[in-house]
C-alpha cells in the first residue's frame, strides 16, 4: 500500500546494505558528499529527505522512486519449495541401515561383503544434489541464496561479504550428535564427511548460532580465513538439495582458491553475474572450468544444460525490459561463440544452439515478479522433478549393483571352497604348489607392472611433445590473426575475449590427445588386473584341470587402492569404464575417490577428465590473463593482426606455456603415483586372500566339517547382502538421454 513517506530504512535493510554503503553510492551518483550520519537522519525522519535526493536513493537501493514509497514485500515471494522428492529414498535408507543389526559376522573373512560397506553405500545414495552458487563478488549470490531460502539468513552487504564456503543443509540432515545451527571448520575439512565425528573434531574451529557465520564467514570479520561453514536450517528448498554459497571471484586469491576447491562438489551450478556488465573474460574462464567439471546428468536423461542456471543479477528497474532481453540474448550468443567448439563439443558431442543456451539464462531482481519468477519456477522444476528422477534412478541402480556384486562375490568364494572340499588332499597340495610358485608369480607381476609404469611415463613425455606442437601451431601471430578473423566480426568482442579463447583452444586440442592416451590405458590396466584372476598355465593337475582358483576381485581391489591414494590422474578413464560403481563399494571404500574424480550420484560417467588437465596452474594463468587483459582502441584494417600480436605477448608474459607444461607433468606424475599405490594394494590383498585360502583348506584337510560350516556361513552372507531390502524409488522413465541430441 502506497504512503506519503519513503520507506528508506526498510528497503535498505532488505538489500543488506549498510548506511555507509548507501551514502557512498549516493555520493557517487550525485557528485555531492553524503555521510553515513545523513542517511541515519533521513531514516529517522523520512519526511526530511530532499526531493532531489529521492531518485539517487532509489537508484542506490535498485528500485524505482514509486517503489521507495511502498513497504518492501516479504522475502518468501521468491522462496523455492520443491516438495520432498527424496522422502521415500530416505525412508528406504533408514530401513537398510536398521537391518544391519541382523548382519552375519564376517570379520574373519577377506573379500566378502561387510556391514560398513552398506553404510558407505547408504551415505552415497542418500546424498542430495549440491547446488553451488558461484560468480563475481558483489554479484548478489548471498542475496539470491536468501531469496531461495525465503528468509534473510546469510550476511549480505554492498561490498564483498562471503569469505567462506558456506554449506546450507536441512536441519533434518544434521547428525544426531550435533545440536547447534552453524559449524565452522578449517581449510582441510571435507563437507561430505560431516557425519564423521573424528573428522569434524579434527577440523572444527567454532560452533554456535548464525552469529558465528558473521564472525568467521565474512570479509568484515577480523577472524575471517580459509573456512568452510556448515549451517543447518529449516527451509523448504533444503529438502531437495544442499545450497553452497561460495566467495565471489575477482576479490582475492584466497577467495578464488576456496571457491575453486568447493566446485568439485557441484551437481548443479547457479552462476551469478551482474546484468549490467554482461559476461566478461573472467566469467568465461570460470564458466569453461565449471561446465567441464559439472556432472553430465544429460547422459542420464536430463535436458541439455538442465543442471545449469546463469543468473543476470541486479536487474533493477533502471534497466529497461528491452535492455534486459538484449543483455541476455547477447550473453547467449557469447557463450555459443566462445564455448561452442570446445566446452559444448566436449560435453555434448556438438555445439549448442543460441536458443538452448538462452533458455538457461534468467534475470533476477527480487522486488519485481517479472524478473524473478521465471528463475524460481525453473529451479523449482529442476530440484523437485527433473533432477530427482535422475538421482532416484541412480540410487536404485547402485543398490541393485551392490546386491548383484554381493551375490557374485560370495558365489565365487562358495565355488572355490566347494571345489576344494571335493578333494581336500589334492586342494591342499595344489595350494602348496601355488604358494611355492609365488616368487615366480611376483616376478611376472612386477615385470607387467614395469611395462605399465613405462607406458605412463611415455604418455607423459608424448603429451609434452604434443603440447609443444599444438602450442607452437596455435600461439603465433599468423595463427592467432586467422583465428580472430574467423571467429570475430565485432572488434569489441575480439578485444575482450580473444586471449581467453586462444587458451581454451589449446586446452581443447591437448585434452583430445590426452583422452586418447587415457583410453589406451584402459585395456592395458585390465590386462594387468586379469593376470591376478588367471591361474598359472604350468600349474595343472595330471588330467589337465587347473589348480584351485582364488576368488579375488582384482578390479575392485585396484579401485580401492586408487581410493587410498585419493586421486587417479589418467586412470580416471579406467574407473569410469567400470560403469555403475555401486557394486564396487563392496570391495573398497571408494566414495571419497568417486567425489574427487567427479564420478558422483547422478553421473555414473567420467565428468572431470578435461577439467583436470592442466589443473590449477593453467586455470590460474587463464585468470591472470583475463584480469589483466586490457587492449586500447584498435583502428585500421590490420587491427586483427595487432590484436593477435598483443594476445601472443600477453600469454607469454603470463607464462601460459609454462603453466600448461607444469600441469601436464603434474597430471602424469599423479597418474604414476596413483598406479603404484593401487598396484601395491592389489598385491597386498591378493597375498592376504591366498594366505586365507591356504589356511582354511590346510586346516580343512583334517577338519572337513570346518569347511562345511564356512560354506554355510558364506551362504548366509550371500543371502543377507545379496537380498538387502529395497523398494524402487525412481519414477517410470520415458526420457531419452539428451547429451548427443542433434
Amino acid at each position: 500500500m502506497s504512503t506519503d513517506i519513503p520507506h528508506l530504512k526498510a528497503h535498505r535493510e532488505r538489500t543488506g546494505k549498510t548506511q555507509a554503503d548507501i551514502a557512498m553510492i549516493v555520493s557517487d551518483l550525485t557528485g555531492q558528499p553524503v555521510q553515513q550520519s545523513q542517511i541515519s537522519r533521513w531514516e529517522s525522519d523520512p519526511e526530511s529527505i530532499p526531493g532531489r535526493m529521492m531518485r539517487a536513493l532509489a537508484q542506490a537501493l535498485g528500485i524505482s522512486v514509486d517503489d521507495l514509497f511502498e513497504p518492501p514485500r516479504a522475502n518468501d515471494d521468491m522462496q523455492v519449495d520443491p516438495g520432498e522428492p527424496y522422502k521415500e529414498l530416505t525412508k528406504n535408507v533408514g530401513l537398510l541401515r536398521a537391518c544391519l543389526e541382523a548382519a552375519p559376522g564376517v570379520q574373519h573373512l577377506e573379500g566378502v561383503p561387510r556391514p560398513e560397506q552398506v553404510d558407505e553405500l547408504c551415505a552415497r545414495i542418500v546424498h542430495k544434489p549440491n547446488v553451488v552458487l558461484a560468480g563475481h563478488f558483489d554479484a548478489g549470490k548471498s542475496r539470491l541464496c536468501n531469496a531461495l531460502l525465503g528468509d534473510d539468513l546469510l550476511p549480505t552487504r554492498y561490498r564483498p561479504t562471503t569469505a567462506a564456503n558456506t554449506w546450507l543443509r536441512h536441519v533434518d540432515d544434521r547428525p544426531a550428535d550435533l545440536d547447534e545451527v552453524a559449524y565452522i571448520f578449517g581449510p582441510e575439512f571435507d563437507p561430505l564427511r560431516i557425519a564423521d565425528a573424528e573428522h569434524r573434531d579434527e577440523h572444527q574451529v567454532a560452533v554456535g548460532g548464525l552469529e558465528v557465520l558473521t564472525a568467521y564467514g565474512t570479509h568484515q570479520s577480523e577472524r575471517s580465513g580459509e573456512y568452510t561453514a556448515v549451517v543447518f536450517l529449516d527451509a523448504p528448498i533444503l529438502r531437495a538439495c544442499n545450497l553452497v554459497d561460495l566467495p565471489g571471484h575477482q576479490h582475492n586469491a584466497k577467495d578464488a582458491k576456496l571457491a575453486q576447491a568447493a566446485l568439485v562438489y557441484a551437481d548443479v551450478l547457479v552462476y551469478v553475474t551482474p546484468c549490467a556488465g554482461g559476461l566478461d573474460g573472467e566469467d568465461l574462464v570460470h564458466l569453461r572450468a565449471h561446465l567441464r567439471q559439472l556432472p553430465r546428468l544429460e547422459e542420464k536423461g536430463l535436458d541439455v544444460l538442465g543442471s545449469f542456471f546463469l543468473v543476470a543479477s541486479h536487474a533493477h528497474p533502471n534497466i529497461s525490459d528491452e535492455q534486459v532481453v538484449e543483455i541476455l540474448d547477447e550473453g547467449a550468443k557469447t557463450l555459443v561463440r566462445e564455448l561452442g567448439e570446445t566446452v559444448f563439443q566436449e560435453r555434448f558431442g556438438r555445439a549448442l544452439t543460441t536458443e538452448e543456451v538462452r533458455s538457461r539464462m534468467f534475470p533476477f531482481w527480487f522486488e519485481r515478479a517479472d524478473r524473478r519468477d521465471a528463475l524460481r519456477e525453473a529451479i523449482t522444476m529442476a530440484l523437485g522433478t527433473t533432477i530427482p528422477a535422475v538421482w532416484l534412478r541412480e540410487a536404485d541402480d547402485e543398490v541393485e549393483a551392490f546386491r548383484q556384486k554381493s551375490r557374485g562375490t560370495c558365489d565365487a568364494h562358495i565355488h572355490q571352497y566347494r571345489r576344494a572340499l571335493n578333494d581336500l588332499q589334492a586342494a591342499s597340495r595344489d595350494l602348496e604348489d601355488r604358494v611355492a610358485a609365488e616368487p615366480q608369480r611376483k616376478a611376472q607381476r612386477m615385470a607387467q607392472r614395469e611395462v605399465l609404469r613405462q607406458t605412463i611415463r611415455s604418455n607423459g613425455a608424448s603429451a609434452l611433445r604434443r603440447f609443444e606442437q599444438v602450442y607452437d601451431g596455435l600461439v603465433n601471430e599468423e595463427a592467432v590473426t586467422r583465428f580472430i578473423q574467423s571467429r570475430y566480426r565485432d572488434r569489441k568482442a575480439a578485444q575482450q575475449h580473444a586471449a581467453g579463447a586462444v587458451i581454451d583452444l589449446v586446452q581443447n586440442h591437448l585434452s583430445a590427445h590426452s583422452k586418447e592416451q587415457a583410453d589406451a590405458l584402459v585395456p592395458a590396466v585390465n590386462e594387468f588386473l586379469g593376470a591376478y584372476s588367471n591361474g598359472f598355465e604350468d600349474l595343472k593337475r595330471p588330467d589337465g584341470s587347473p589348480v584351485v582358483e582364488i576368488a579375488f576381485d582384482a578390479r575392485g581391489t585396484f579401485l580401492g587402492g586408487l581410493a587410498s591414494a585419493g586421486t587417479a590422474g589418467a586412470l580416471t578413464m579406467w574407473a569410469a569404464s567400470l560403469g555403475n560403481l555401486g557394486g564396487y563399494i563392496i570391495v573398497a571404500k571408494v566414495a571419497s575417490l568417486l567425489s574427487a574424480l567427479g564420478i558422483g550420484m547422478g553421473s555414473g560417467a567420467l565428468i572431470s577428465f578435461v577439467a583436470a588437465l592442466g589443473g590449477p596452474a593453467v586455470f590460474g594463468a587463464a585468470i591472470a590473463v583475463a584480469v589483466g587483459w586490457v587492449v586500447n582502441a584498435l583502428f585500421g584494417e590490420a587491427w586483427e593482426r595487432r590484436l593477435a600480436r598483443r594476445v601472443v605477448q600477453t600469454l607469454e608474459q603470463n607464462q601460459v606455456r609454462e603453466s600448461f607444461e607444469q600441469g601436464i607433468r603434474d597430471y602424469w606424475s599423479t597418474t604414476e603415483r596413483s598406479f603404484e599405490a593401487a598396484a601395491d594394494k592389489l598385491e597386498q590383498e591378493y597375498e592376504l586372500q591366498l594366505q586365507q585360502l591356504y589356511r582354511i583348506v590346510h586346516e580343512g584337510a583334517s577338519d572337513r566339517d570346518g569347511i562345511e560350516r564356512l560354506l554355510q556361513e558364506l551362504q548366509r552372507i550371500r543371502d543377507f547382502f545379496g537380498g538387502l531390502p529395497w523398494k524402487a524409488v525412481a519414477p517410470p522413465s520415458h526420457h531419452k538421454p539428451a547429451a548427443q541430441a542433434s
